[in-house]
């Protein structure tokens, strides 16, 4: 097995090409420009341009009054239809009320600056929403959210796929229930000043940013005589799969099918049943202290793995892999008919029959106890910054050596039954294991990291194909999306990212995780195991 340290890179105003990361075969990055609807010229344009039509009938006079009424209301009719469209951040309202002030008797058209005043205070001091980067491999992306079921287990998914390349629609990120799957994220800040309203209001448009996926795209054929491979991923603490589409759609665009979990443990920020049913984030086990907060967190894990391990099954199912697993059917709140259609598209050009389990957080906790529970097989695990301590105490005690286990590991709670499935379980012996730690939790928290490091060293212990990876400079927010959706003083503020920036920290993780699950595939298809 390997261990290695990545260096932070140098900052420079672009993003390093995956040549200089290790991977010579993926291009460069690139981030999209944003729509032209949510650029910061077209907000201050139009308040410019109501202030150019009252500084204009000020001199005029009322002689061209009918000229400037119908100009105006042309304007306001335009800003009407890009807010009514959501095309604009709702920050730039005051602008209305000032054009409707144009034609108004008297003294009353003087009230129009003031707000001309405040829609460009807003405009200017609130931040913009970004653009996430756009794929690096040669597959466009495409992207369905289904509630599906097999033998009677239910889970939600969101599937990216290599799709059918076509002009991209402008689509939200957080479609649908963008507002309040916004608004749920930002309750999730804790104390002052992240539970007051100016936090909530910038949390919330992210619900205009857009995806760099194609929803319901149609699925792209694989090369001939191949098979795209499938993966299933985690989400972490507080998350969703909305959080993690930059790696999810990137290994997509390499070529293969991604599951990624939206899990109803209430750990999320926000499940959402496409019926517009929601199961809330859960705020009991916030409360709590150590080690209660652990032995509540390893309950929530344990029902996140059956959730994952459902979900694998699902991708054997719709794949045409599992014949030892019933048929894929839509969930009591999904949407008639979509499982069926899942399985026209993928069956015959996905192959199923073993998948990658990738996970971040406590997803890789996840990722982890399902890849030792799953009775299907695995043919790689890649999780970012695990934490292991939220596992069950047989691969705990994997994880760690024995030297090690009385003061990194909490023991478990009296009472607590670990997974059934874990009386049979698959060692991480017999799987290739990539663990990618950032440089802020091997800091923060130095016991674990370096204990997982030490079982790294021991000779053994792991599959002779498994990396042991260190990002310095990466925080742990900064291995998913969020620093990429927030400014970057807001994410500095937060502490989401460190001295390496958030475009470099994205391109080290997905070149990384894409690097290793398309090696481990590569292996066993050279070895004529798949």
């Amino acid at each position: 097995h390997k261990m290695r340290c990545v260096p932070s890179p140098p900052q420079s105003p672009r993003t390093p090409t995956y040549a200089e990361l290790g991977d010579g075969e993926a291009d460069e990055p690139k981030r999209e420009p944003p729509p032209w609807h949510t650029q910061l010229w077209l907000e201050v344009g139009f308040t410019l341009l109501v202030a150019f039509l009252l500084v204009s009938k000020a001199f005029v006079g009322p002689s061209a009054g009918v000229l400037w009424s119908v100009r105006g209301t042309a304007v306001a009719l335009l800003v009407k239809v890009i807010l009514l469209d959501r095309f604009a951040r709702w920050q730039f309202l005051p602008v209305l009320p000032a054009l409707a002030l144009l034609e108004a008797p008297g003294l009353w058209i003087h009230a129009a600056w003031p707000l001309l005043l405040i829609a460009l205070c807003f405009v200017l001091g609130v931040p913009q929403p970004p653009e996430l980067p756009a794929v690096t491999g040669k597959w466009s992306v495409g992207c369905i959210r289904a509630h599906l079921a097999v033998d009677g287990e239910e889970v939600l998914v969101s599937v990216y796929y290599p799709c059918v390349p076509g002009k991209r629609s402008k689509t939200r990120l957080f479609s649908p229930q963008g507002v309040r799957y916004c608004g749920a994220l930002a309750s999730l800040g804790g104390s002052w000043p992240f539970n007051t309203f100016p936090f909530r209001f910038i949390m919330q448009h992210l619900r205009l940013v857009h995806s760099p996926v194609s929803p319901e795209a149609p699925f792209a054929d694989p090369p001939a005589g191949e098979l795209f491979p499938a993966a299933v991923f985690s989400h972490g603490l507080n998350g969703s799969p909305e959080l993690y589409v930059c790696v999810c759609s990137d290994v997509a665009s390499r070529g293969w099918v991604v599951f990624s979990v939206e899990h109803t443990d209430r750990s999320g920020a926000l499940a959402r049943f496409p019926d517009g049913s929601v199961v809330r984030h859960s705020f009991a086990e916030d409360l709590l202290s150590y080690p209660e907060d652990f032995f509540a967190r390893r309950v929530q894990v344990d029902k996140r793995a059956a959730e994952f391990i459902t979900a694998a099954r699902c991708a054997r199912s719709l794949c045409g892999s599992g014949t030892d697993v019933g048929p894929c059917t839509d969930g009591a709140h999904g949407r008639r008919g979509q499982a069926a259609e899942l399985k026209l598209a993928l069956d015959g050009r996905v192959d199923a029959r073993e998948i990658a389990f990738l996970g971040h957080s406590m997803g890789g906790a996840t990722a982890l106890l399902a890849a030792a529970c799953c009775p299907d097989p695995v043919f790689a695990c890649a999780v970012l910054d695990p934490a292991i301590d939220w596992l069950p105490a047989p691969l705990r005690e994997e994880l760690v050596l024995p030297a090690d286990r009385a003061k990194l590991l909490t023991p478990d709670a009296p009472g607590y039954a670990p997974p059934p499935d874990l009386r049979q379980r698959r060692q991480f012996s017999e799987v290739p294991l990539q663990v990618l730690y950032s440089g802020e939790w091997f800091d923060s928290k130095p016991g674990r990291p370096k204990g997982v490091l030490r079982t790294f060293q021991e000779k053994g212990k792991m599959h002779r194909e498994s990396e042991y990876i260190l990002l310095l400079g990466v925080t742990h927010f900064g291995m998913s999306d969020l620093p990429a959706l927030l400014p970057p003083r807001i994410c500095r503020a937060l502490g989401f990212t460190a001295e390496t920036s958030t475009g470099v920290s994205c391109a080290l993780i997905r070149a990384e995780m894409g690097r290793f699950v398309q090696a481990a595939r590569a292996r066993r298809v050279a070895a004529g195991l798949v």
